[in-house]
């Protein structure tokens, strides 16, 4: 994982947990896994704090109650926390607002010099949910450490699980993995055995041992995070998929990346992933069912990047179909996807010729002449003045390319002038450019081409005798 996507993910989300005098969600940031690389995502939908401990029946703790007092005192701070529902229209009065309720609670802690144990650890409990909400995660931990500290006499056993476990998310945000790890496991005492975890703790695990290069580890956790979803006939999220997918990957197992990919796709079929699962096509050289996405692709207007658009271009030429080539090329060039250089004219000048569209061919390939001072490139617009019998232009053409330099093969750049002076009816010039053809390819064409002119030039000859 790259510094930069490291960054994004420790800053990714914030957390929430359930108190005693108020109720609060849990959010949890789903770090997304593309094609070997994480960055972050903030999740959309809460996730339960609480992992699994669904048979664990908890020991019961008898607390205080809050002096009315002090409940008047932190009525402002849990107000801005948790805004109170309106009762007509049963939504919240406002909107959350952690940063104001942050001096109004240090205020009422800096005066609270006659509270009770129990009140100190109900505003210590506040604090770290405002820490957290702000992602001041180190502060936010210590605070919530104070209350696990003297836990049973400041919550629910349950609250004190569900603190720890929050605890052990701000150390994964935090990027601090062996305290995260080392937290969870602290987590797991509070919820013993025949108590059932579920994938969602196991995924997180996975996420954690994936940052630390713990690859097999996290590939076992993976697996067992969608299979115990899978094993429910239900759908595991996306980015567990995404997690299990880059790592093979990253080995450039590309078979099983595949595999997971199309997965994928079929749960959450997004423009993205049908991009994702062509490029994967593309690594193993399944080039058919490459093409099958990009097909889709194009048919839904989504062909947007020029890797896309130029992998899409090759495959069609590749399988005999031009026409359609130069049509994705024309478009994504129109459409600024394509830069419009001389290499990217070149190859379209080329789908044109080969679909017998010489006229088009030409104006795109004199484009291409106008922006590169290389040789290939006139030598290529010699050969299509040729297919459009336009012999002078092509002579200039081939002359210019020889200048120039840089050529591919100077005996085909002399073939093309040649067939031009030939043309022309300039036999002797022809002949001396056809002579200079040397490579073996292209002489037999050349040798053949001298004969004619030699031919014609006895001919005019008789003629005129």
């Amino acid at each position: 994982m790259n510094d930069r996507a490291t960054k994004k993910f420790a800053a990714a989300g914030r957390i929430c947990i359930a108190s005693a005098a108020i109720f609060l969600g849990l959010t949890v940031s789903a770090p997304h896994f593309g094609l070997g690389v994480a960055t972050a995502q903030k999740s959309k939908t809460p996730v339960s704090p609480i992992a699994g401990c669904e048979k664990f029946k908890e020991p019961r703790r008898r607390l205080p109650a809050l002096k009315p007092k002090t409940t008047k005192m932190l009525k402002p701070v849990d107000d801005l926390i948790n805004p109170p529902i309106d009762e007509k229209t049963g939504k919240p009065i406002g909107e959350p607002d952690p940063k104001k309720a942050l001096p109004i609670l240090q205020k009422v802690m800096s005066r609270c010099k006659d509270c009770s144990e129990y009140e100190k650890g109900q505003m210590n409990f506040r604090m770290a949910h405002i820490q957290t909400s702000v992602e001041n995660y180190k502060n936010a931990i210590q605070y919530y450490e104070k209350v696990v500290a003297n836990a049973e006499k400041l919550v629910a056993y349950r609250q004190e699980r569900d603190i720890i476990y929050t605890i052990a998310q701000l150390h994964m945000m935090s990027e601090d993995y062996d305290k995260s790890l080392a937290t969870f496991k602290r987590w797991e005492k509070t919820c013993p055995p025949p108590s059932r975890v579920n994938g969602t703790y196991y995924a997180m695990l996975a996420q954690i041992n994936y940052q630390q290069k713990n690859k097999k580890t996290a590939m076992s956790q993976i697996n067992k995070a969608i299979g115990m979803v899978e094993a429910q006939g239900k759908v595991p999220q996306e980015n567990w998929y995404r997690l299990k997918m880059a790592m093979f990957a990253e080995k450039e197992d590309y078979k099983n990346a595949i595999i997971v990919m199309e997965k994928i796709l079929f749960a959450y079929p997004k423009i993205k992933n049908w991009t994702e699962l062509s490029s994967l096509y593309g690594a193993v050289g399944r080039s058919k069912e490459q093409r099958g996405m990009l097909d889709a692709l194009n048919v839904m207007g989504e062909l947007k990047k020029a890797s896309q658009a130029r992998n899409y271009a090759a495959l069609l030429m590749n399988e005999d179909a031009p026409y359609p080539a130069a049509k994705v090329l024309r478009k994504a060039i129109d459409k600024k996807i394509i830069e419009e250089k001389p290499k990217i004219l070149e190859a379209l000048a080329s789908a044109y010729r080969q679909s017998q569209e010489t006229d088009d061919s030409l104006v795109v390939m004199e484009k291409a002449a106008r922006m590169s001072d290389q040789g290939k490139i006139y030598a290529y617009l010699a050969a299509i003045y040729i297919d459009a019998e336009k012999f002078k232009e092509a002579h200039e053409a081939t002359k210019k390319a020889l200048t120039k330099g840089g050529l591919r093969s100077k005996s085909q750049v002399y073939l093309f002038q040649g067939v031009s002076l030939m043309n022309m009816k300039k036999y002797d010039s022809a002949i001396s450019s056809l002579s200079k053809v040397t490579e073996k390819r292209y002489r037999k064409s050349a040798q053949q081409l001298v004969r004619y002119c030699q031919a014609e030039k006895r001919r005019e000859a008789d003629l005129k005798a």
